[in-house]
């Protein structure tokens, strides 16, 4: 068994594209999202104070191999999140997904329906494992997790660093329902 590593593939959903980063990206990115203290509020990272940090960025993404999506609306093509593989264990087939959206477009269920393209994309891919975690206080991205069809696999005392603050997490997964498992 071996992880396909097609970093470049172009999802769709019903009302979204995942696509490769583009510089042509960046200013939304950066007035959308990067920038807003509210949505980077428990994120590691934070909020960008220009255009410039946002392109520096964008351009460590375009040069490394990852699964890394910024998400458009199919509509109007704007830029309004991002979504990606934070971290990768290709060795046990297991990985991390994380993702930030606009707060202008939350509660419309753009994160979740972006969520299950990118779970069903990596169980093709070959991963086994799918986990994600977020503070505790951060209820809502919880609820993505819920409304994805992610486990509760349950409390993991101060694993989330936020910014010089730990925090306890919860974490949710996804098996490849495509695997068997030996029990």
């Amino acid at each position: 068994m071996v992880i396909k590593e097609n970093y470049n593939s172009i999802l769709e959903t019903e009302r979204l594209i995942l696509a490769p980063w583009e510089l042509s990206f960046v200013p939304k990115m950066f007035s959308n999202w990067a920038s807003d203290s509210i949505v980077t509020k428990y994120l590691p990272w934070n909020p960008h104070k220009n255009q410039e940090e946002t392109k520096q960025i964008v351009l460590n993404w375009m040069g490394e191999p990852n699964y890394n999506w910024c998400i458009l609306n199919k509509q109007t093509k704007e830029p309004i999140g991002s979504i990606n593989v934070v971290r990768r264990n290709d060795a046990n087939f297991n990985c991390e997904v994380g993702y930030c959206l606009s707060r202008k477009d939350w509660n419309k269920g753009y994160t979740t329906e972006a969520l299950k393209k990118v779970l069903e994309f990596l169980f093709d891919e070959g991963y086994y494992k799918v986990e994600l975690k977020h503070v505790v206080e951060n209820v809502a991205s919880g609820r993505v997790m819920q409304k994805a069809g992610l486990t509760f696999q349950g409390l993991s005392p101060v694993s989330c660093y936020v910014r010089g603050v730990f925090y306890d997490c919860n974490v949710y997964y996804a098996l490849n329902p495509n695997k068997k498992i030996k029990k």
